[in-house]
C-alpha cells in the first residue's frame, strides 16, 4: 500500500507460465475498482526494485541471465544502466528515505564485509556512514516518519546493534528497547504517527517471537496477546 495513496497498492507480476528471468511488470491496481495500471516492466526477472513514497520505481537491481550483476536507474519512463564510470557501480540499493532525497547501499569494499553508504541525490554526494569488520548488515534501522537509517543491526555470532546518528530520538528509543531485551533480534514494526506509541518485535534463537506494546511517554511495556 502506498504511504499516501490509501487506494492504491504496487504489484510485481510474472506470468506463472515462464521463468524467474522473465521481466518483472510493475502495475499499480486501484483496490476499489480493481483497476489496473502498468507502471514499467524490469529488464530482467531477477531484480529487487525499490519505490519512492508516490510508488515511483527510483533504482533496480539484480542478476541478469547471463549470472551478472546490473543496476539500473528509472528515469523518464526507461531503466538506464548504471556504468563503470558510476560512483554507485556494482553497489547493491537497500533503502530510500520517504522524501527521495537519499539513497542507501552497500558494497563489499576490499572483498571486506559491507559497508553501508548514504547517497544524496541533489549534489551526488556518496558518504561511507558504517563498516563492521567481522560481520555483513543484518538489516538497517529506520525512522519510520523520515525513512532516514538511523543505525545498523550486525550479527558477529550475536545480534548488536551501532547507531549511526545517536542524537536521533527514534535512534535513543530503539537503543533503549535493545537494551531492555538484550541478547534478542528487536524490530520495530509499527508506530503511531507521533511515534509515542510502536509495536516491537523481540526473537532469538530461543524465541519464536513476542509482540510488545511499547508506550514512550511512561516507557512501559506490554505484552499483546497474538
Amino acid at each position: 500500500m502506498l504511504p499516501n495513496d490509501p487506494k492504491h497498492i504496487l504489484i510485481e507480476a510474472r506470468s506463472m507460465f515462464n521463468d524467474y528471468d522473465t521481466s518483472i511488470r510493475i502495475i499499480k491496481l486501484d483496490v476499489y475498482r480493481a483497476k489496473k495500471k502498468k507502471i514499467a516492466k524490469t529488464p530482467f526477472g531477477y531484480m529487487d526494485v525499490i519505490y519512492n513514497s508516490l510508488g515511483k520505481p527510483i533504482i533496480a537491481g539484480g542478476i541478469d541471465p547471463k549470472g551478472n550483476s546490473r543496476h539500473y536507474f528509472y528515469r523518464d519512463n526507461d531503466w538506464i544502466e548504471i556504468t563503470r564510470d558510476n560512483p554507485l557501480y556494482k553497489m547493491t540499493p537497500l533503502s530510500l528515505n520517504n522524501d527521495g532525497s537519499k539513497l542507501y547501499l552497500s558494497s563489499h569494499v576490499d572483498q571486506g564485509t559491507e559497508t553501508l553508504f548514504e547517497y544524496t541525490f541533489a549534489n551526488k554526494k556518496l558518504t561511507k556512514i558504517f563498516h563492521h569488520e567481522i560481520s555483513d548488515i543484518l538489516q538497517l534501522i529506520k525512522n519510520p516518519q523520515t525513512g532516514t537509517v538511523v543505525g545498523v543491526e550486525v550479527m558477529p555470532g550475536y545480534f548488536e546493534y551501532h547507531y549511526v546518528d545517536k542524537e536521533n530520538v527514534f535512534a535513543k528509543e530503539h537503543a533503549k528497547l535493545a537494551k531492555a531485551f538484550s541478547g534478542n533480534d528487536i524490530q520495530i514494526t509499527s508506530t503511531t504517527k507521533n511515534q509515542k506509541v510502536m509495536v516491537v518485535l523481540v526473537e532469538s534463537d530461543k524465541n519464536a517471537g513476542d509482540y510488545y506494546l511499547y508506550n514512550k511517554e511512561n516507557s512501559s511495556l506490554y505484552e499483546m496477546d497474538v
